[in-house]
């Protein structure tokens, strides 16, 4: 199944040359409600009775309390959670004024050979109350034992059950975005990976990268835009010659890397779309 990654060309022509992907660190998204949305969910879902007869059941959902709040504040106690999205829909009006005149097509099967989670949102809050249910009650479960094993003392199962619940609510999104059809690949800060900075608004934006092969990325999409047969042009004669790079490193002659124009006329498309930097 293909997945497409809407950006700029910047953007396009950093990831083709270096085969490198930036995921941004969450709290920093564009969209300041990104995290609190998963975060509420798994929040209410705590404060209900957790069925499980253990010693330290009480103190465990305490712990995961405080470490949901402190996430709300920006304050985690866990390592920060870095994002890249990608959407299931292909050349989208609301996708293209939103995040730039580009789109890079993945697939989706490959991405996953090669990414440790690609997690696809939800939207549903009934999908949400019992996947949050699960999770929570799990994560309860691992703690309370693990504190029964230590007298009192959280070890590292517990704290992967944290960030496990992390991940959750960093695919739970609100519905009105349901038209996105939105999967992220999620990458937990660790000694693997370079936290590096871009600037943005008066601050330091987060971010990390991944490399990829190319045999990831299937096709290039040109978006509604002025000038776009000459930008098709120069994008063609670029992506040739990646692809015949990396058919020589790898002498793999059967990849193909596509170029096509979007079908929407460009009298839809305003010129006002949002500055990407946050997705690339």
């Amino acid at each position: 199944m293909p997945l497409y990654h809407y950006t700029d060309v910047q953007a396009v022509h950093s990831i083709l040359k270096t085969r490198k992907i930036r995921l941004t660190d969450i709290r920093f998204l564009n969209d300041k409600e990104e995290l609190l949305e998963g975060l509420s969910v798994l929040e209410e879902t705590l404060l209900k009775e957790i069925n499980i007869d253990l010693k330290y059941k009480n103190e465990a959902a305490s712990v995961i309390h405080h470490s949901l709040i402190n996430a709300e504040t920006s304050n985690n106690d866990l390592n920060p959670l870095y994002v890249f999205s990608l959407s299931s829909e292909k050349d989208q009006l609301s996708q293209w004024r939103a995040y730039g005149s580009y789109a890079i097509e993945f697939d989706e099967e490959l991405l996953r050979e090669n990414v440790s989670i690609l997690a696809r949102c939800i939207y549903d809050l009934n999908e949400k109350i019992i996947r949050s249910t699960s999770e929570v009650k799990k994560s309860v479960s691992v703690i309370a034992e693990e504190m029964e094993k230590h007298e009192g003392s959280l070890g590292p199962y517990g704290y992967d059950s944290m960030i496990y619940l992390m991940y959750d609510a960093a695919t739970f999104k609100h519905d009105g975005f349901i038209e996105e059809n939105e999967s992220r690949i999620i990458v937990p800060d660790d000694d693997r990976h370079e936290t590096q900075y871009r600037p943005r608004n008066g601050m330091l934006i987060p971010y990390i990268e991944i490399e990829l092969p190319l045999d990831c990325i299937k096709s290039i999409q040109l978006g509604p835009m002025e000038n776009q047969d000459l930008a098709y042009i120069s994008m063609l004669d670029f992506a040739k010659k990646i692809e015949r790079d990396w058919q020589c490193d790898t002498s793999n002659i059967e990849y193909w890397l596509q170029v096509e124009k979007s079908l929407i006329p460009c009298l839809l498309y305003t010129s006002d779309a949002a500055d990407d930097s946050l997705r690339v």
